[in-house]
């Protein structure tokens, strides 16, 4: 049985990924910044996880057992209000150098890191590849070209084999609910108008279970070491056709959804798509299409989850 670390997976991605290492009957230890005696890592579900500490874990470096991986999504900043430069420097740079220094006396066989398709920053109407220049727009996008970088410099100099992985646009189970998805579940289930903007952003969307296998994947094929590698559908879609496909096909009323209420940002980033081929080259992995039945699966466990299902 694989033996796998997993930082970050209380969050978005990182608890899909969870849900997916545990299917595959893999030994999971899950590092948390705290034991919340109401967390969900207590559900039934959750009952063969080893819960580790941060400070266990780096107090206590020589008290686990060799891991087949480390897979490492915690960061700060994704939530555009979250500004705390102190906070964006110890999550995205310090903390991913500090579980390198651990998996470098564990022995841990690989380092899968999380980059983020904002490193990318500004790119003018053109598919982003690996080799697209970063030049980040904001404090999150920067500190995780920073955290790459660096985790890349330390991971080759100690011999600590290392991926990392860079998701685009995910949506699906255990989004937060500032996010569009949750947000157009809420307005067709509360029959309640949501403003949005034009919605002419062209945007790449993947649902999140195929990002988690994305993960899955590392395991099993030999990825050349050290290189990034773009996590997304590489198809084009706009926000406005991405909501009237969520609309249409839970057949909710299209006059709630109310285009044009909103100014774009400041900035705002009116094409971001990536390409694929560099990940699908070296691995079996390939992306899915928005079908209605991964979106219909969707919104029944939104209920549940939300209590409209009893």
């Amino acid at each position: 049985m694989k033996q796998i670390l997993l930082s970050g997976g209380t969050g978005f991605i990182g608890r899909n990924l969870l849900d997916r290492l545990l299917s595959l009957d893999f030994d999971v230890f899950l590092i948390v910044r705290k034991i919340d005696n109401e967390g969900f890592y207590f559900k039934k579900d959750y009952s063969n996880v080893k819960l580790i500490k941060v400070e266990d874990l780096f107090e206590n470096k020589f008290d686990f057992p060799r891991f087949d991986a480390c897979f490492n999504l915690a960061s700060y900043g994704v939530n555009y209000n979250n500004l705390d430069i102190t906070e964006f420097i110890n999550s995205n740079i310090k903390y991913p150098l500090d579980l390198l220094e651990f998996c470098k006396i564990n022995k841990t066989k690989i380092f899968i890191n999380t980059g983020s398709c904002f490193e990318y920053g500004y790119v003018e109407n053109s598919k982003i590849y690996e080799t697209t220049p970063l030049i980040p727009a904001s404090l999150y996008g920067s500190s995780k070209v920073s955290g790459v970088i660096m985790s890349k410099t330390f991971a080759k100099i100690n011999n600590i084999p290392l991926i990392t992985l860079r998701p685009f646009g995910t949506y699906g189970k255990y989004e937060s609910d500032y996010r569009l998805l949750p947000q157009l579940l809420n307005a067709g289930l509360k029959n309640k108008p949501l403003s949005l903007t034009k919605g002419e952003q062209i945007r790449d969307y993947l649902i999140v279970k195929d990002v988690a296998e994305a993960f899955i994947s590392t395991l099993y094929f030999d990825l050349p070491l050290y290189e990034e590698y773009n996590i997304c559908s590489s198809n084009e879609i706009t926000i406005k056709k991405f909501v009237e496909k969520i609309a249409t096909t839970l057949k909710f009323d299209m006059d709630l959804f109310r285009f044009g209420d909103l100014k774009y940002r400041e900035n705002e980033l009116m094409y971001y798509v990536g390409n694929n081929s560099k990940f699908m080259k070296f691995s079996s992995w390939k992306p899915s299409a928005y079908e209605d039945e991964d979106i219909i699966n969707l919104f029944e466990w939104y209920k549940r989850e939300k209590g409209y299902i009893l």
